[in-house]
């Protein structure tokens, strides 16, 4: 089910044709910002889908509590269909960057047959277009709540879209 999303989000990223519509992003935002406050007091990345519901209404499943790098969302029921996944990046860690998604969640994402939301510890927001095989920047520092000891040095900024394998050499580079 594909929608298009009135949103600069577009302008901003031409090769991008996102799945999400109003309501799905506003939904990813407003579960992602309440899993970033859990995830920087617990060090812990929290994960879980947008899903149509039995009755064809869109929600957000239960917070799953993952590990340092890594999540696995608990199930849903079977009646109840993915959208997207989401998922917080945990904690700031000094020397380490995780302020975009990584290959391995794009390619989580592609094989799950869902796209996905990414949150990081500088209140980035990212979005995985499984589909067309494209990740892009929503919206930026401090967009989602940020963990008080992030301090991004303006060098430090990541590009605002990749393709995977774009993606791919950004972390092989870093």
């Amino acid at each position: 089910m594909r929608r298009v999303l009135a949103f600069c989000f577009l302008a901003v990223l031409p090769n991008l044709t996102p799945a999400q519509d109003g309501a799905e992003l506003q939904l990813a935002k407003s579960v992602l910002a309440e899993a970033q406050v859990l995830s920087f007091r617990n060090n812990r990345e929290y994960c879980g889908y947008i899903v149509l519901d039995e009755n064809n209404q869109m929600r957000a499943t239960k917070l799953t509590k993952g590990r340092k790098a890594s999540c696995l969302a608990d199930d849903f029921p079977e009646d109840w269909t993915p959208i997207a996944s989401f998922h917080t990046h945990g904690a700031h860690v000094d020397g380490e960057s995780f302020e975009t998604p990584s290959y391995s969640d794009a390619e989580g994402d592609e094989g799950e047959g869902v796209d996905g939301y990414v949150a990081t510890p500088g209140g980035r927001l990212w979005y995985i277009d499984s589909q067309d095989r494209q990740i892009g920047l929503i919206c930026g520092l401090n967009c989602l709540p940020a963990d008080p000891r992030f301090d991004e040095r303006p060098d430090d900024s990541p590009p605002s879209a990749f393709t995977y394998e774009e993606l791919r050499r950004y972390e092989n580079d870093g």
